[in-house]
């Protein structure tokens, strides 16, 4: 889903929310499935603005909804008892679910917002329980549980505020140490009031080939509420909590499916190596060859069919077909993943189809784009669908891409253009970015229109300037995919 979609689904779910105030918190992806309906019909003519730098993780995202679309709702559907011959509308509690020794048990969840990954994960005893605690500074930092395969970490954790102040939860994650490295991904942001206790899901990133030990310390900071831009230093309590639990708990459930398969678009080719089927996620790994002609920026509408029993499942919204929580990793070595979600059965498929529906690209030559910010010209570089307007009052230019034909109701898939921190003037003087950047989507004449505006940094600058290009969203359509049978 793109920023686009995203802000305009907070909008449409607003309604919604008025309607269910009772009701702290739901699932982003259910809203999703509400919300993108809405946001298609009226994707035309509208503007988004967006300020550069900040990530919108839409998984990390929670609002409120209905009750009918809390997690669990589908376990146990409402119904209507007869008693002594007169239809009763007092709708039956699901029976409690009995939890693994040793696993969280989702009876203690089911009211809680959470994303799809922890919720199934709880539900189906992949989570250990944990419940390692320190307590700092009128606060509890509680260390629930933990689920883990050989490419993600999901963590509850649950913080009580026993303060008189709002407080809110930063960077958690786990360390296992140096030779065993964890990245951080995401995590729900809620603001925790004095008397009041919340979960917190974190998801962390794991390196694949790393075999993960079975001690670990858990670490975050609990940080007053306050403006992020106020410019003040807030202060902060940090915590550490020794944990241990069993890494390998998931890894003998996980199937690697090799595929050694291409796609060809324009003549790039896309190499996919594997798929890992793990309880946790379906990971779908590739890589650009390096004989490419032009550099590939983004897939357009990535998608994962599996066959089985005579049926097609797709890990993600059989609404749209669409993986609109696909998420993407990238390593050093070039080596890239997509992650699906886990396959509701963990029977071999019969058979996967993995598609496409375009590339970003650009000839490599063209990375560099050369701009008079003074005159308004672009002199090089680029595919030609970028025009130029300057402001010269604010010291601004906005460079304005064509992205090509857009219907109402078409996904966005791929993210704007984008360029590196720095920029090189005439005389060879690297300069940073100053400031605020905007972007604007807007639609014109069924086609669809990005505007990036940037500011120049203080001072006399030599003109030309140089900027390199490190996202495109000029899409070539084309589709494409392959089969395999494991």
């Amino acid at each position: 889903m793109t920023d686009h979609q995203e802000r305009q689904l907070l909008s449409d779910a607003e309604q919604t929310e008025q309607a269910a105030r009772h009701i702290d918190q739901t699932k982003l992806n259910e809203a999703v499935r509400q919300g993108m309906t809405k946001g298609k019909k009226r994707a035309k003519q509208r503007r988004t603005f967006y300020q550069a730098g900040i990530v919108t993780a839409a998984a990390a995202t929670v609002i409120a909804l209905s009750a009918s679309l809390m997690p669990g709702a589908q376990d146990a559907p409402i119904s209507n008892p007869i008693t002594a011959g007169i239809k009763s509308n007092l709708p039956i509690k699901p029976s409690p679910t009995p939890a693994k020794p040793g696993y969280l048990s989702i009876d203690d969840y089911r009211s809680v917002g959470m994303d799809i990954h922890f919720f199934e994960g709880i539900k189906k005893g992949y989570f250990q329980s944990i419940d390692a605690k320190q307590e700092k500074d009128s606060y509890t930092l509680t260390l629930k549980g933990a689920a883990m395969d050989n490419r993600k970490l999901y963590l509850v954790a649950e913080l009580r505020n026993d303060s008189d102040q709002e407080v809110r939860l930063k960077n958690p994650w786990i360390d296992f140490g140096k030779q065993a490295p964890t990245s951080w991904v995401s995590s729900n942001a809620d603001v925790v009031r004095p008397g009041e206790q919340k979960y917190f899901f974190i998801e962390n990133k794991l390196q694949s080939d790393v075999n993960y030990p079975n001690q670990a310390v858990f670490s975050a900071n609990v940080e007053l509420h306050e403006d992020p831009f106020s410019g003040v230093n807030l202060p902060q309590t940090e915590f550490e909590i020794p944990v241990q639990f069993n890494s390998q708990d998931l890894l003998n459930q996980v199937e690697t499916l090799k595929v050694d398969k291409e796609l060809v678009i324009d003549g790039q080719r896309i190499e996919v190596q594997q798929v890992q089927l793990s309880p946790l996620g379906t990971y779908v790994d590739y890589r650009y060859a390096d004989q490419n002609s032009q550099r590939i920026f983004d897939l357009d509408t990535p998608e994962l069919k599996v066959n089985g029993s005579g049926q097609t499942k797709i890990p993600r919204s059989a609404q749209t077909h669409i993986p609109v929580f696909l998420q993407k990793d990238e390593s050093s070595d070039g080596q890239r993943s997509l992650i699906f979600d886990a396959l509701a059965e963990r029977s071999k498929p019969d058979s996967i189809i993995f598609s496409i529906d375009g590339i970003a690209t650009l000839d490599k030559e063209k990375l560099n784009m050369v701009v008079d910010t003074e005159k308004g010209e672009i002199l090089s570089g680029g595919d030609g669908s970028v025009n130029i307007s300057v402001d010269a009052s604010q010291k601004t230019f906005t460079l304005e891409q064509d992205v090509g034909e857009y219907a109402e109701g078409d996904p966005l898939n791929t993210s704007p253009m984008m360029f590196e921190d720095t920029f090189v003037d005439a005389k060879g003087i690297s300069h940073q970015w100053k400031g605020f950047e905007r972007i604007e989507t807007i639609t014109k004449n069924n086609r669809l229109i990005v505007k990036r505006t940037l500011s120049l940094s203080d001072g006399d600058i030599a003109q030309p300037i140089t900027l390199t290009i490190n996202n495109y969203g000029k899409v070539y359509k084309e589709y494409a995919e392959i089969e395999w049978k494991p």
